[in-house]
């Protein structure tokens, strides 16, 4: 029979032993008989290793809808391969192992790193969580305009996730990180919004608002009247309303009776008897209170008026020594006075209205008489002609 010495212990002569050593120890054993001869001694060597060590990726933050990555790398134990298990399910092994997520909420994710050897298994954990997203929000005072209209439209985003912005309209118009934009001047429509906001930590929202502007169409404001042209002794005029997309009318009457109106085809009188030029200005209103006016002359034209005396005395003291006639409503470049002897001889021409008969005919006075005249001249307004004739006496 045999005794075992161990130099760890001196009372457990068997020759198995159970060790726990915490570093790369060396245990020596010798065996003796019972007659007291012993063995050569036997060294063994127990190599105590390092325990699995490693690393997992720090916890991160994403925006919802993105992925992740988490990477898991190990060290130490028996050394490689490393077997990585994942609370997820995705098993690996090496050195490293990566996974990526798709979370929808927080998460905790946890690997389970073993070796080839009875290693004590690592446990490593991260966590997943998400970030927080914007919701684009905005705000006018006014949404609703006349055509050509521009609009202040406010980001009210919260300011904590708004880093940045970036705006689209429906018109193909865009601005770029503004909190505060006015829009180009818009004609009549509706009109959308985009705004895409991105958070400090990268996560991007886009909110689409429909049909959020409305452009209302302006009226146009049109008219004509009648009789056009106006004769000094007709002075009543109706006037033909032709404006567009109009729900009310205000008329403004300068000197005419009445001197405004609501109606929509107006009548009113102007002075009579006298010639003038009066404002008439007509403002139109459609259902969404857009506005347009026009505003117009109106002239009142003189009628055609002969006075023509019938006698005069060029005899050279101071009174009634010319002789002219007076007209009015006439084209003054179509006007022809002639004056006529009792032969029928023109003895005075004039193309001027204005122009006055001295009595005399190749430097002489002619002889006291009676003298026939005629006048061609074309009305003003409507350039119709007209023919006068009459006499004129030569007294002295």
């Amino acid at each position: 029979t045999f005794d075992y010495v161990w130099n760890h212990q001196s009372n457990d002569s068997l020759p198995n032993q159970i060790v726990n050593p915490t570093a790369t120890t060396t245990y020596s054993v010798f065996a003796i008989n019972e007659f007291g001869c012993q063995s050569m001694p036997e060294d063994i060597i127990v190599t105590v290793r390092a325990p699995i060590g490693g690393n997992i990726s720090p916890d991160q933050m994403i925006c919802p809808g993105d992925n992740g990555m988490i990477t898991a790398n190990a060290s130490g134990g028996l050394g490689t391969p490393y077997y990585f298990a994942w609370n997820t399910g995705d098993n690996g092994s090496g050195n490293s192992h990566t996974i990526n997520v798709e979370p929808n909420v927080n998460t905790t994710y946890t690997v389970t790193i073993t070796d080839g050897c009875e290693s004590s298994p690592l446990v490593l954990s991260s966590d997943v969580n998400m970030a927080p997203t914007p919701v684009p929000t905005i705000s006018a005072l006014v949404t609703e305009a006349c055509e050509d209209a521009q609009f202040l439209i406010l980001n009210t985003t919260d300011p904590a996730l708004n880093q940045s912005s970036f705006w689209e309209l429906s018109d193909g118009s865009t601005f770029y990180s503004s909190d505060e934009i006015v829009t180009n001047s818009l004609s009549a429509g509706t009109y959308g919004i985009t705004l895409t906001v991105t958070s400090p930590n990268g996560c991007v929202a886009t909110q689409n608002f429909p049909n959020y502007l409305t452009v209302y169409p302006n009226p146009l404001a049109a008219f004509e009247y009648s009789p056009n042209p106006i004769s000094m002794f007709n002075t009543e005029v109706t006037f033909q309303n032709g404006s567009t997309n109009g729900a009310s009318y205000q008329w403004y009457f300068e000197q005419a009776n009445p001197g405004s109106s609501n109606l929509t085809d107006p009548k009113v009188q102007f002075p009579d008897g006298q010639v003038g030029q009066y404002e008439v200005q007509l403002i139109v209103i459609s259902n969404f209170g857009c506005v347009d006016s026009l505003t117009k002359i109106v002239v009142v034209e003189s009628d055609v008026i002969l006075y023509a005396p019938n006698t005069f005395t060029p005899d050279g003291d101071e009174h009634n020594q010319t002789w002219r006639v007076f007209m009015e409503g006439i084209d003054v470049y179509s006007f022809e006075l002639l004056i006529y002897n009792r032969w029928g001889e023109v003895i005075f021409e004039s193309h001027d209205p204005e122009t006055a008969w001295d009595g005399s005919y190749k430097g002489l006075t002619v002889q006291v008489g009676t003298y026939n005249w005629t006048i061609s001249a074309r009305d003003a307004l409507n350039d119709g002609k007209y023919e006068f004739q009459g006499f004129v006496n030569i007294i002295k």
